[in-house]
Formats: C-alpha cells, sequence, structure tokens
C-alpha cells in the first residue's frame, strides 16, 4: 500500500510520508522508510492507517487513541503544514548544469586474460586500449572541476568490459600521472581498480601499494564454479592464480571486496560461498549479483537463477554472513541505505570514459554499436580541441529517471532501496522507465520485506519498545 497523501477532510489528519502496511505472522508491518520506522501492529491499527490512506473519516476515539499519538510522534501524520518535514532523506534536483565531476573510471581496455561464460562486454573479444592522451585529459578535467569547486579530493578508478591490469604500462602511468597532479595541488586522491585477479605478484604487490581505495575482486564463490564460469583464456582454470593474489595481499593488509556473479547453476550454494570466504580470504566485504542473461551469454547458454530461488538462499547466506562478520550486500535490496537513483550514471560528479573516448552513463554500455549507446553514451573526447564535449540534453534526460519519477515502482515497498534498479538492465529489458519488467523487481521486493520484517525483532530503545506496546494496544 503506497501513500497518495490524501487528507481526511473532516479530522484535517493525513500521512505526511509514505507509508506501507503488509501482513506477518498473523499480524502486520507498517513501514515508514523515508522516516526509518517499523513498526508491528494488530489489524485494527492497521485497518486504521487503510482509513487514512483513503481518506475517510476518524472518530474522536481514533484521534484520542495512543496508536495515532504513537503515529504523530514518529513523523507518520499530521497537519497538512507538516507534509515531509520529518522525513529523514532530502533528494537534490540535479540539471544538466550541474555537471562538474570529481570523481573518474577509466575503462581502459576491451581485452582480458580471463573469458568467463556470462561477461556482459564479452571480454577478450576486442582488441581496443585507451589512449594516454584520452586518459590524461579526463585526469585533468577533474582536478580542475575540484580546484574550481575549492574541493579536496578526486579519485580515479580502473574498470573494464576487460580487465584494467591488461594494459599495464597504461594503467601504470595514469596512476603515476594522477598521482602527480595530487601532490602538485595538494589534494587527496583516492585510486582504486577491479580486477580478475589473474595477476603476476609482482603487478599484485604493485597494485596494493598504489590502490588507496582499494580493489573489487571478481570471484564466484568456490573454486569449482570459479573455474568452470570464469576460466582463463583457453579454458585453463582460474582459481589458483586469484587465490595466491589473495594470499598477497592479505598479507599486505590490501583492502579489497568480492563480488561473486550467481547463475543457476550456483544459486544454492550462497551460503557454502560465504563459509569459504570467511576461511579462505581476509575481505570482509561480499557481494552477489544475479546473472542477467546478456553478452557471452548468448553462446555460452548459462541462465539467470530462478528470482525466488535466489532470495530464498541469498537470506539464508545474509544469515551465514551475519554470523560470521561478512558484509553481505545485493545491489538491488541496499535496505540500510535511501536512495532515489540506483547509481551514479549521469549524476553531477562521476566522469566514466571509455576506451574510445566515449562518456558514458552506465559501466555495461562500452560500445557506440550497443543498441543502448543512443540512451547512455552522453559525450566523447574530441581530438581537436583536446577536450570532452557532452551531450546536455542527453545527460538531462537521464537525470530524470529517478524512482519518483517511475509510475511503475510509486506502490513498491522496494522503491526507496533499489530506486528503479539498474538502467541498463531495465533498457535491455525493454523500457528505461519501466524495471517491473524485469525479474530482479521479485528478489527486490522478497528481500526488502524480509529485511522490514527483521528489524522487528533486533534490539530497540526503551522509547521504541514503548512506541511498540503503544501500538500492539491500539485500536481493538
Amino acid at each position: 500500500m503506497g501513500d497518495r497523501r490524501p487528507v481526511s477532510v473532516e479530522t484535517d489528519l493525513q500521512l505526511i510520508t509514505e507509508v506501507f502496511c503488509f501482513p506477518h505472522q498473523g499480524q502486520h508491518v507498517l513501514y515508514a522508510p523515508l522516516r526509518r520506522k517499523a513498526m508491528l501492529v494488530n489489524s485494527g491499527a492497521a485497518d486504521l492507517i487503510a482509513r487514512l490512506w483513503q481518506g475517510q473519516r476518524l472518530s474522536e476515539q481514533d484521534l484520542a487513541s495512543p496508536f495515532v499519538q504513537t503515529l504523530r510522534e514518529a513523523g507518520i501524520v499530521g497537519g497538512p503544514g507538516e507534509e515531509g518535514s520529518a522525513d529523514v532523506v532530502r533528494f537534490q534536483e540535479q540539471t544538466a548544469a550541474d555537471y562538474r565531476p570529481t570523481e573518474l573510471t577509466l575503462f581502459l581496455t576491451t581485452n582480458c586474460y580471463q573469458r568467463c561464460r556470462y561477461c556482459y562486454a564479452e571480454g577478450g573479444s576486442r582488441n581496443k586500449t585507451m589512449s594516454f592522451e584520452v586518459a590524461k585529459a579526463a585526469i585533468d578535467l577533474v582536478v580542475q572541476n575540484v580546484l574550481s569547486l575549492g574541493e579536496e579530493r578526486f579519485s580515479v578508478g580502473f574498470h573494464g568490459g576487460g580487465e584494467p591490469t591488461y594494459c599495464w604500462e597504461l594503467l601504470v602511468r595514469c596512476t603515476r600521472y594522477a598521482q602527480k597532479l595530487a601532490r602538485e595541488h595538494r589534494l587527496r586522491l583516492q585510486l582504486s581498480t577491479a580486477t580478475g585477479g589473474v595477476l603476476l605478484p609482482s603487478r599484485a604487490r604493485w597494485l596494493a601499494e598504489n590502490m588507496s581505495g582499494g580493489s573489487s575482486l571478481s570471484f564466484d564463490g568456490l573454486p569449482d564454479f570459479q573455474n568452470a564460469q570464469r576460466p582463463i583464456r583457453g579454458g585453463f582454470p582460474s582459481f589458483d592464480a586469484l587465490h595466491h593474489t589473495v594470499k598477497l595481499w592479505d598479507a599486505m593488509g590490501f583492502s579489497y571486496g568480492i563480488r561473486a556473479t550467481i547463475t543457476r547453476e550456483s544459486v544454492r550454494r550462497q551460503a557454502d560461498m560465504v563459509s569459504f570466504v570467511a576461511a579462505e580470504f581476509g575481505t570482509d566485504k561480499l557481494h552477489f549479483e544475479p546473472l542477467f542473461a546478456c553478452g557471452r551469454c548468448r553462446t555460452s547458454k548459462m541462465l539467470a537463477p530462478d528470482p525466488e530461488e535466489f532470495a530464498d538462499y541469498y537470506i539464508e547466506a545474509k544469515e551465514r554472513a551475519d554470523q560470521l562478520g561478512i558484509n553481505l550486500v545485493y545491489s538491488g535490496a541496499r535496505t540500510d541505505e535511501l536512495t532515489d537513483s540506483y547509481c551514479g550514471g549521469g549524476r553531477a560528479r562521476y566522469l566514466w570514459v571509455t576506451h574510445d573516448g566515449d562518456v558514458t552513463a552506465c559501466f555495461e554500455v562500452l560500445e557506440r554499436d550497443d543498441p543502448r549507446s543512443e540512451l547512455f553514451m552522453m559525450g566523447k573526447y574530441d581530438p581537436q580541441s583536446r577536450s570532452f564535449q557532452f551531450d546536455l540534453e542527453r545527460l538531462g534526460a537521464l537525470q530524470v529517471r529517478r524512482v519518483q519519477n517511475l509510475p511503475s515502482c510509486a506502490d513498491c515497498i522496494a522503491k526507496w532501496h533499489c530506486a528503479g534498479d539498474c538502467m541498463a538492465k531495465s533498457a535491455l529489458a525493454g523500457d528505461l522507465f519501466d524495471p517491473t519488467r524485469m525479474e530482479r523487481c521479485i528478489i527486490n521486493q522478497k528481500l526488502t520485506l524480509h529485511y522490514v520484517a527483521s528489524l522487528l525483532g533486533k534490539e530497540e530503545t526503551d522509547h521504541d519498545q514503548e512506541s511498540k506496546a503503544q501500538l500492539q494496544a491500539c485500536v481493538a
């Protein structure tokens, strides 16, 4: 039940924030995400909320109940002038004119040591590498923006449709140049990279010494899945090489997180993956994503997991992770944060540059021959002027893609956590502005419902306990 915020005419009382109510263990859970409130209530209380949501008359007895008083104190109901006053998050509007990025990601190459069977970019199938001229211009631009904005830090990340370390000399040269500018202008610099972990020890050590922001390591959770799904070019197993990299990083105290792709074959082993990482690796950061069929899946025939099954086994894995001190996350149910946009695509502080010098708004749209490039390519490096030219009209169109502007998300309990989910996957499914075409919605809603219900079992403050007692005693 999503909030349309009608006013109860005779009582002048209204919902002043978005409210959802759903049955749970014979009672009902009331969830106000923008207030960070979850309450267990009985059916009478749920009925009162429904009547208020529909604009029906509330009796004097209703208005005098402890429940309504608790709702007032929680910032859930109030007078017309109170609308939105207690929301814990304010989402800033952005325009294309605000685009002055200070955080850069360079997609250095399409080449790769591995041939992952599901790679969205089909890494290694093309031979393209960014020129240092493009990389230097991008680094110069973000530094100029930092200085003009009076800020003190910038970041440079290396990612790819390929393996960033494949073009090693370029990676080192970009790193050294960014470090040089940081010293000259007395700025703080954060460097980071994504990698498949198939590295020479000397290169793994260099990354640990230079990537101050850490690394995202692609590892599919267990050795057998890693070797089968992420082989080295030629079909050779990749786990041993990755494991050597990890052991070196752990010995050096390097910060890294692990990202695993969950397939139909591996979906039921998620808890085992958590246990393996906790036992073998030094990181406490673990990220699971269900396979989204695209790219090399067309030829490998790898399949996405059933969404209900992914959610069920993810919940089991999350419980295991909590027990072992592992921070397990999935991007569509980031229930510990509130946001109106799924990612930084098109946002004012991000500049993402492809190997061809294109400016993209998505990590998954890196080529002009991708049909989605008409939506996501929002600029290009111009060698004549030695500068980047931006399509501000396209940038502005992307900035409109916020969850409050997505009608299909209006009544979804997960809306302020998944924020309409991934733009590129939504576009691939058929409609940039209708993410409900994706099966990920099933996962997002189920995990959000589970999260909200689990909040009720956690330790509460005295005020929370008092409020719950009032709620459970209200409106028989």
